[in-house]
């Protein structure tokens, strides 16, 4: 079992920024129950939210999971407490890029990077000049490429690109929203300003996540069961 080294008040801010009340979980598990992107994952939903309570910053920065998840909702909807936790993923990859940690899935941030760095320059996505920084930053040159050249024949790809009229506004949004992450990211990237990591003790390794400071999770992290994160 890996021993986990809580962050104080990653929770808050993880918490804060993603505006979910992610200490009310007492890990019933139907969040992950429910979720179709499970399978892909390497961290549970339920135990995306345990971790975060437990100040778990280390483990959750380098997850595939916040990656993967696709915000479909279905964690909010099942869950008697209403936490979204693709908010909560969100809230962890701008952690994540903020510490400038390896991305759990780097062909799935590299095509987030490309696509907005595409609607940052033009205000609209660029299909081809976004396939061409992603195989840059992927490093997937040749994978896809009878399928790229049958879309060219087709005219599915357009060889030019067409900018929007005002793209000052568009650029004026996205430092907007850079300010925004620096503002309240300081604390997501490196513990936070307040509160507590994990509403209690917590416990300090995988299989011991029941803690004192678990919200009516019980004894051992109920539902979780033995052995925890494994």
């Amino acid at each position: 079992m890996t021993a986990i080294v809580p962050v104080p008040f990653f929770a808050i801010s993880i918490e804060e920024r993603s505006g979910q009340p992610i200490r009310r979980c007492y890990q019933c598990m139907k969040c992950s129950g429910g979720c179709p992107m499970a399978f892909a994952m390497d961290i549970l939903p339920h135990q995306v939210v345990r971790l975060v309570q437990l100040g778990a910053r280390a483990r959750l920065i380098a997850a595939r999971t916040p990656w993967v998840c696709t915000g479909c909702k279905t964690c909010q909807a099942r869950c008697p407490n209403g936490i979204d936790i693709s908010k909560v993923n969100d809230a962890l990859k701008a952690a994540a890029t903020a510490a400038r940690v390896t991305p759990g899935d780097r062909y799935v941030a590299a095509f987030h990077s490309s696509f907005l760095s595409s609607v940052r320059g033009l205000g609209r996505s660029y299909e081809l000049g976004m396939i061409g920084l992603y195989k840059m930053r992927s490093g997937t040159y040749t994978a896809d490429l009878a399928l790229g050249l049958a879309m060219l024949r087709k005219g599915k790809l357009k060889l030019l690109p067409k900018r929007i009229h005002h793209l000052r506004e568009v650029d004026r949004l996205f430092r907007r929203a850079a300010g925004a992450d620096d503002a309240r990211g300081a604390g997501a990237a490196g513990g936070g300003r307040g509160g507590a990591a994990a509403g209690g003790t917590g416990g300090d390794a995988d299989g011991d996540m029941g803690g004192a400071g678990s919200c009516g999770a019980g004894d051992g992290g109920g539902a979780m069961g033995e052995g925890g994160l494994d």
